[in-house]
C-alpha cells in the first residue's frame, strides 16, 4: 500500500509546474562584470546543446541537463532506445542521423567518440581494429564541414587499465593482464623496454590488450588533428578510472607533450560533460582552496592517475578558475573520514561568498557522517554545492561545473525573463537535491544493505548485478527502504529556502518536493533520483 500511495503521488504530482520565487537584493551595489551583463540585454533564448554523452547513465545525461539548466541552456540527448544500455551497444547509425537532425537546431554539439565509434563507454572498453578510424574520423570530419555554424567539441575517453569483465576474450585474465598493463607504464616510465606478455595469457589475448590502447592512442592523435585545423572547437581526452601505473598513462604523456591549443588532455571521464556546459561562462573566477586534511592532499585516492592536489589543479585550471587565499568564494576538499566535523569547522560564521564541498574521503560514496550538517535548513542556503559520487575527479569536477554555472545565472539573471529565471532556478535546487540523495541516502546509507537484500531475496547475479526480469522489483525495494530518507530530504527543500547569488538573494517555496530512485542499467552501482518540484 505505502508503495502503491507513494506511486500515485508521483503521478498526480508531475501534472503541477508552479513555483514561488522571491528576489532580494543585499546591496545597492553591483560588479563590473554584472553591470556589464546587464548593459548588454535581454537574454531572449536559449543555448541549445545537444549531447552524444559518453553513456546513458545519469552522470552523463541527467547531470549535464541540471547544469545546463542552471545557465539557461537547453541540453537535447538522443532517445534512450538508441543509445547504449549497459553491455549492449548503442545503435551508431541512429545516432549519426539524430546528430543531422539536430545540428540546425543546435548552437553547440558535444559528441563522445566513445558512444558515437564504440557503442558506448564499457563497449569502448573492449578491442577496436585501428582500420575503422580512418573512416570514422573521415565522417566526423565531413559532418562538421557539412554544418560550419555548429560549435562541435570532441570527448575521448581513453580506456582503464582493468579489461573490460564483459569481453568474451578478457575476462578469464583480467588480473594478468592488469599487472602487466602497470609494468608497461613502469617500464616506460623508467626507459626499459616493454615487459614480455604474462605467461598464462594467450599471446593473441594479450596483444588485443595492448591494441586496445594502440586504438585510442591512434584515434585521439587523428582527432587532435582535426582541432589542430581549427576544425572543432575543442577536443577533450580524459581518463577512464585512472591508475598509478596504466597503459593510458604513456597515451596521456605523448598527448600532452603534443597539446594543442584546442586540445585538452585531463584525468577522469565522468564529469567532462558537466564542465564542458560550464565553461560558456566565461567570465574570470577565483577561489579560496582548503582542505580538511592538508597532510593527505598529496595521496593517490583510488582510480586515479595523479595525486589529489594534482587533480583538483588540474580541474581549476580547465575551468579557468584561479587560487586566491583572498578570494570571496571557498572550495573545501574533504579528504580526511577520520574527522568529518572539519567540514563544519571551516564554514565560514557568516556566509559572505559562494561556499562548496567535495567530499572524497570515500570513494564511490559521499561520507554519511556528513548527513547531519547537510541535511539542516540552514545548509541548504549556506552550501551552496556538494558533491561526493564516484571517484575524485567525477567529484571535484562536479561542484566546480555547478559553481561555475550558478556563477553564470549570479551575473545574467536580470537578462532572463522571469520563467527563464525560474526555470535556472529549479534546476539548482534539483541538482542540489540529487546530490544529496544519490550521494549520501543511497550511495552513504542505504548501498550495502540493498545489496545484502537483493541478494538474499535471490535478485541478484554471481556478479552482482541484477536479473534484468528482477529489477523492477528491486525498484520497489529501494524506495520502500528509502522512503523514511526521501521524506526527510523532501522537508529540507518544501517551504522557504534561499540562494545566493553573488549580491542578489532568491528566495525559493517549493510546496510540494518528491523523488523516486530507479537503476538506469540492471545494476545497483548508482540510481537514478527523478525529481518533482512545485
Amino acid at each position: 500500500m505505502k508503495r502503491k500511495t507513494a506511486s500515485v503521488l508521483m503521478a498526480l504530482l508531475m501534472l503541477i509546474n508552479a513555483s514561488s520565487i522571491s528576489v532580494f537584493a543585499a546591496s545597492n551595489s553591483t560588479s563590473a562584470s554584472s553591470k556589464a551583463a546587464i548593459s548588454s540585454g535581454q537574454i531572449t533564448e536559449k543555448q541549445v546543446i545537444s549531447i552524444i554523452p559518453l553513456d546513458s547513465r545519469p552522470s552523463n545525461t541527467q547531470y549535464p541537463q541540471h547544469t545546463g539548466g542552471i545557465m539557461n541552456q537547453t541540453v537535447l540527448l538522443p532517445p534512450s532506445e538508441i543509445l547504449d544500455n549497459y553491455t549492449s551497444a548503442s545503435d551508431s547509425e541512429a545516432l549519426w542521423k539524430w546528430m543531422q537532425d539536430k545540428a540546425s537546431v543546435s548552437d553547440n554539439m558535444i559528441i563522445f567518440t566513445n558512444q558515437l565509434f564504440n557503442g558506448g563507454l564499457i563497449s569502448s572498453r573492449s578491442y577496436v581494429n585501428s582500420d575503422s578510424i580512418e573512416y570514422d574520423v573521415n565522417r566526423l570530419s565531413k559532418f562538421i564541414r557539412e554544418n560550419p555554424q555548429l560549435e562541435v567539441t570532441v570527448v575521448s575517453i581513453l580506456p582503464r587499465l582493468l579489461p573490460s569483465q564483459f569481453d568474451m576474450y578478457f575476462q578469464k585474465y583480467q588480473r594478468s593482464l592488469a599487472a602487466w598493463g602497470k609494468q608497461l607504464d613502469l617500464n616506460y616510465t623508467l626507459q626499459k623496454p616493454e615487459p614480455p606478455f604474462p605467461a598464462d595469457v594467450p599471446s593473441e589475448i594479450a596483444q588485443r590488450y595492448r591494441d586496445l590502447y594502440t586504438y585510442h592512442a591512434k584515434l585521439a592523435t587523428s582527432i587532435s588533428e582535426l582541432a589542430s585545423q581549427g576544425l572543432i572547437k575543442k577536443y577533450y581526452i580524459g581518463q577512464d578510472d585512472g591508475e598509478q601505473f596504466a597503459p593510458s598513462n604513456i597515451i596521456y604523456r605523448s598527448l600532452l607533450s603534443k597539446a594543442h591549443e584546442n586540445v585538452v588532455v585531463q584525468k577522469g571521464a565522468d564529469e567532462l560533460t558537466m564542465m564542458i556546459c560550464a565553461q560558456e561562462n566565461p567570465s574570470a573566477h577565483e577561489i579560496k582552496l582548503v582542505y580538511t586534511n592538508p597532510d593527505l592532499m598529496k595521496e593517490y585516492l583510488p582510480y586515479e592517475s595523479a595525486p589529489l592536489d594534482e587533480i583538483v589543479s588540474e580541474k581549476l585550471a580547465i575551468l579557468g578558475i584561479t587560487v586566491n587565499p583572498e578570494a570571496n568564494d571557498t572550495l573545501i576538499i574533504h579528504n580526511d573520514a577520520s574527522n568529518p566535523s572539519k567540514v563544519s569547522a571551516l564554514l565560514p560564521e557568516i556566509k559572505t561568498g559562494y561556499i562548496a564541498v567535495a567530499d572524497v574521503a570515500y570513494t564511490n560514496r559521499g561520507d554519511a557522517n556528513l548527513k547531519d550538517m547537510l541535511f539542516q535548513k540552514s545548509s541548504i542556503s549556506t552550501i551552496d554545492a556538494y558533491s561526493g559520487w564516484n571517484t575524485a575527479a567525477n567529484t571535484v569536477g562536479t561542484v566546480l561545473s555547478q559553481y561555475m554555472a550558478t556563477e553564470y545565472l549570479s551575473l545574467n539573471y536580470d537578462r532572463l525573463s522571469p520563467q527563464a529565471a525560474k526555470e535556472s532556478i529549479d534546476s539548482l535546487m534539483k541538482f542540489k537535491y540529487v546530490r544529496l540523495a544519490e550521494d549520501i541516502i543511497y550511495q552513504g546509507l542505504m548501498i550495502n544493505n540493498m545489496r545484502s537484500i537483493f541478494t538474499a531475496r535471490g535478485m541478484r547475479m554471481s556478479n552482482g548485478d541484477l536479473y534484468t526480469d528482477r529489477k523492477y522489483e528491486a525498484e520497489q525495494l529501494l524506495n520502500e527502504y528509502g522512503f523514511k530518507y526521501v521524506i526527510e530530504l523532501n522537508k529540507l527543500f518544501r517551504g522557504t529556502n534561499y540562494i545566493h547569488l553573488g549580491e542578489r538573494t532568491v528566495e525559493t517555496n517549493y510546496s510540494l518536493v518528491n523523488s523516486t530512485f530507479t537503476y538506469p542499467w540492471h545494476r545497483t552501482f548508482e540510481v537514478l533520483v527523478s525529481t518533482v518540484f512545485s
